[in-house]
């Protein structure tokens, strides 16, 4: 199914209400926490389930429980999962440097 653009004669005061009620939406989206179970954090930062336990004993990770079921934040698995900064060509040729 394609989708329709429709272009309309907007007032600049209607524009800017309507981006803003766009705006006001995907800022409450964002503010809401989505839970994930052991099975889908797993997935989401692609380990297994035993690499997800041991990183939530070793405290990279924290887990919430209600009741009896355990979840993750997807906020704070996201965060987990860092980025490592690749080092420079200069630092690299350092680092394998042969001393004279």
């Amino acid at each position: 199914m394609k989708e329709q653009v429709q272009l309309l004669q907007l007032s600049l005061d209607e524009f800017r209400e309507v981006i803003s009620e766009v705006v006001q939406e995907q800022i409450q989206h964002l503010g809401e926490e989505q839970l994930m179970t052991r099975k889908e954090a797993a997935e989401t930062l692609s380990i297994s389930l035993p690499s997800l336990w041991k990183y939530t004993k070793e405290g990279s990770l924290t887990a919430y429980a209600i009741g009896e079921r355990v979840y993750y934040k997807r906020s704070e698995l996201i965060l987990a999962a860092k980025r490592v900064d690749n080092p420079s060509k200069r630092e690299r040729r350092k680092q394998f440097a042969v001393p004279t």
